[in-house]
């Protein structure tokens, strides 16, 4: 069958407490990022923006100026929201899409991907006072899929988004007869 990759990771990344207590699920894959608020074990409500880490993927390929391939490498390498500068830089060698070495410092790709995520945390946002559903989740956000790993990503949502976050991972799996559909 076909199903929304929120829905389908609720049954393996929420408990049965979150879902009727009030809980928002953002599953954020390489191309789109789901939306799935959760109350009183209903689906309450959906959406899906057309944002996710490909577009993060874009935006460090062209600020660096590197392949879009070279870009999904170093942001899964080096690629974090917050970074911590006490005095520290990190110097990172890369090779431009003209052959040419270059020294960058790792904040530099940091505040790329923050920049980048800043606007599709302000459409997440947007999206959750459309639902309605900020002040109905009482056990806060679970964030999962592969923008999840980026470092510092729950911090930075919880920031954005002003409400408690937590990471997904995959704790069980269960059948669906427990959710009911309005």
């Amino acid at each position: 069958e076909l199903i929304a990759s929120a829905l389908a990771a609720s049954f393996s990344v929420l408990t049965d407490e979150e879902k009727r207590s009030g809980v928002i699920l953002i599953d954020s894959g390489a191309g789109v990022t789901d939306i799935a608020f959760f109350k009183n074990n209903y689906l309450r409500g959906f959406k899906v923006i057309p944002k996710g880490g490909e577009d993060i993927t874009g935006e460090v390929s062209k600020k660096l100026k590197i392949s879009l391939s070279y870009a999904e490498e170093i942001k899964k390498r080096y690629g974090c929201v917050f970074i911590n500068n006490q005095g520290t830089k990190e110097d990172i060698v890369l090779k431009d899409i003209n052959e040419n070495f270059k020294s960058i410092d790792k904040s530099e790709i940091c505040e790329i991907i923050k920049k980048s995520l800043k606007s599709t945390f302000k459409e997440i946002k947007s999206t959750l006072n459309n639902l309605n559903c900020l002040n109905e989740a009482s056990c806060g956000i679970v964030i999962t899929g592969g923008l999840s790993l980026l470092d510092g990503l729950i911090e930075e949502a919880q920031d954005a988004l002003e409400i408690p976050a937590r990471f997904g991972l995959p704790n069980r799996f269960k059948s669906s007869k427990n959710l009911k559909f309005p």
